[in-house]
């Protein structure tokens, strides 16, 4: 199963300040690492892509299953790298929910300032995907783009569908890319992407979309 997300890292700098958010989203251990951390407002951002990509993969799995944050927790090993990692290069860890485990990767992007001549890292891209060996990884074909001006939620989301079908199309498959809706509770909503052929079957491959302000992403496994 496979699950990604992206985190605009310039829109809410200081929420690593806000102890509610910070108790209620990470675990004990996790705030621990985020008072430790060189960049507080990457680290926080860093594993809330994480979870987010790793809720979306486990979605597949159990579509009942509720987004929990601090349920979704990195090993001890690979929190502790992610804590003293450097953005320049990708991030690969390891996190366990129940009985499903994800391999991890995690790439930070960044923009030159002109009154700063170091790098400003803009954005965080985290892929998850269910098994035991990371070079897995390495299937996963991941497109991120930014948008060139600042859209609404509508127009983001038929801006990440056009970067998926983008993705199909150079590997030359032909699909169309659908929600079937699932109900938690009484409530109905869309559920995980699916890709539906022309003839109405259910491909193998895997997709994720995720969009954040300018940002968006799109990852593929191709079965």
């Amino acid at each position: 199963m496979l699950g990604n997300d992206v985190v605009d890292l310039t829109l809410d700098c200081e929420k690593h300040l806000n102890h509610r958010f910070i108790k209620r989203i990470l675990t004990l251990k996790e705030q621990q690492q985020l008072q430790l951390a060189h960049d507080k407002n990457l680290f926080l951002w860093s594993l809330w892509s994480i979870k987010e990509a790793s809720y979306k993969a486990c979605q597949k799995l159990n579509h009942l299953l509720l987004f929990s944050p601090s349920q979704l927790e990195l090993n001890d090993s690979s929190l502790k790298k992610l804590t003293e990692h450097h953005p320049q290069t990708a991030f690969f860890g390891t996190l366990k929910h129940q009985s499903t485990e994800l391999q991890l990767k995690l790439t930070w992007y960044a923009e030159h300032s002109e009154h700063s001549p170091t790098m400003k890292y803009t954005a965080v891209h985290a892929t998850a995907l269910q098994g035991t060996d990371p070079k897995s990884l390495a299937d996963v074909q991941v497109e991120i783009s930014k948008m060139n001006q600042p859209s609404n939620y509508k127009n983001q989301s038929l801006a990440v569908r056009k970067l998926a079908t983008k993705l199909l199309e150079s590997n030359a498959i032909t699909a169309s890319i659908q929600r079937p809706p699932i109900t938690i509770k009484d409530y109905s909503k869309p559920g995980p992407p699916i890709l539906v052929s022309d003839q109405q079957t259910t491909l193998p491959h895997e997709i994720s979309l995720s969009h954040d302000n300018d940002w968006l992403a799109a990852v593929l496994l191709i079965k």
